[in-house]
Parts: structure tokens; C-alpha cells; sequence
């Protein structure tokens, strides 16, 4: 079962706008920089991203960016395969988009997401990251 996610033409044109003139490795090496400075902000941020979360958690990690968060070193490695373009400009991108989207319907901070299958079928991720709940809990006391 395959999940329903940007239509990658959509997102290839959005990169392409938004990219100036930055190869696509300097263009999620800047993303990356800002999605860490949010993170840092508040970690809270991190659900607003929905299954996209799990691949931009894999590109974190693969940056010292990741010992910045102190987020942990696993990701779901399904969710980050489903949801993962061909390459990680397009990713970003792709997360981007769906986070602007989870933020205007009001799901900044919602853990659970509702997908379409490749057979339509609506189904629900949970995104909930151990190790960064536990340090959403630390940070409340």
C-alpha cells in the first residue's frame, strides 16, 4: 500500500522557484539550517510535518545538525521510505508544502494525519518521535 503524497511535477516546479542558485545539496543544507532553528524554538514543531517528519528526521540525522536537537538516532525507517522523493531537495520541499498546509488547517501541533492510500483509502499516522517527546516533556518543567 502506497501513500498519496505531492505530486513530485508540483514539487519539482515549487524547487525550481524557490532554489535561486543553489545546487540541490546547498538547498537542503539551508532548509536543514532553518527546520534546526525552528526545532530549537520549539520541538513541538516537528508533528506539523506529518509522515514527512521521518525523512526530514533521516536527513537531519545524516548533518550535525541532529547533535544540535539531541533527537535520538532512530526514524521510522517504513514512513521515511513512503514518504521520501528521489532525492532530498525534493523531500524538503515536499515537507515544506505539507507543513504550510497542516499549519493553515489548524494541525500545527496535531500528532495525527490522515492519508489517502493508492487505493483511496483514508489512513491515519500517528506521528509520535520517543525521543523527542521525551524532550518536549523535559523542557515542560
Amino acid at each position: 500500500m502506497d501513500i498519496q503524497k505531492p505530486d513530485v511535477k508540483a514539487i519539482s516546479v515549487f524547487l525550481e522557484e524557490n532554489r535561486g542558485s543553489l545546487s540541490d545539496a546547498e538547498f537542503v543544507t539551508r532548509y536543514i539550517a532553518g527546520l534546526t532553528q525552528s526545532l530549537q524554538a520549539d520541538k513541538r514543531l516537528y508533528r506539523s510535518f506529518g509522515g514527512f517528519w521521518w525523512p526530514l528526521k533521516r536527513i537531519l540525522l545524516a548533518t550535525s545538525q541532529s547533535d544540535i536537537l539531541e533527537m535520538g538516532d532512530s526514524y521510522n525507517t517504513e514512513l521515511n521510505q513512503q514518504f521520501s522523493y528521489a532525492n532530498d531537495a525534493l523531500t524538503v520541499c515536499a515537507a515544506y508544502l505539507t507543513q504550510q498546509e497542516n499549519i493553515e488547517n489548524g494541525y500545527l501541533y496535531a500528532s495525527k494525519h490522515i492519508y489517502a492510500t493508492d487505493t483511496h483509502e483514508p489512513i491515519e499516522i500517528v506521528i509520535e518521535d520517543p525521543a523527542i517527546e521525551l524532550l518536549i516533556l523535559a523542557d515542560s518543567f
